[in-house]
């Protein structure tokens, strides 16, 4: 959550930038959060394989395998973005060359296959499933959470509207209601996915 909070501000991607020290900051994080959960991992799978619940082990780690690639491809993809770079201008001063770069598209893939794997690895060996877990709670509770954080900003953004005096523009209602719909959307997501496991 911290990586997040540090990189929005400088979440630019179709921007250029002279500088992609946050994106790769980002990555590695990425990476040692994917290592944390292997880490996580194991010592779960020592612990069923020891207690002799032998049939959790496979699927623990097909999890902790996709995991593992996970946090390789973060760690080799944040190589990737452009470092930083100066160009000689006529005058003789250094000035920051802005550059661009797609390699953030990686990170939605890599998020995407590994979610994938890890619900269809759930769904295969219903060891593991979702199950009489906990699960629904915490959906539940992240269900609170965003609604009530999308409904703050928004109040937010109807409070500097009202505050600089802006005509209430069909365009400016139409952001309102649309941002407010796109809330309501999210949340139906993560029931949905509680009711279904």
């Amino acid at each position: 959550m911290v990586g997040f909070a540090v990189i929005e501000p400088a979440w630019k991607p179709t921007t250029a930038i002279s500088d992609y020290k946050f994106y790769r900051a980002f990555g590695i994080m990425l990476m040692i959060s994917r290592l944390t959960l292997l880490l996580q991992y194991g010592v779960t799978s020592f612990f069923v394989y020891t207690s002799g619940y032998r049939k959790t082990v496979i699927p623990l780690l097909m999890v902790m395998g996709s995991t593992m690639i996970a946090a390789i491809l973060y760690g080799s993809i944040t190589g990737l973005f452009p470092t930083f770079r100066t160009q000689t201008e006529e005058d003789g001063q250094k000035v920051a060359v802005k550059q661009t770069s797609n390699v953030y598209i990686f990170w939605y893939v890599i998020a995407v296959c590994e979610t994938a794997l890890t619900v269809g690895v759930s769904m295969v060996y219903r060891v593991i499933s979702f199950k009489g877990t906990h699960m629904v709670q915490r959906m539940s509770l992240l269900t609170l959470i965003i609604l009530g954080e999308g409904i703050i900003v928004i109040c937010k953004s109807i409070s500097k509207i009202v505050k600089n005096d802006a005509d209430w523009t069909s365009g400016i209602v139409g952001q309102i209601v649309a941002a407010t719909l796109i809330i309501y959307w999210l949340e139906s997501f993560p029931l949905c996915f509680s009711i279904l496991y």
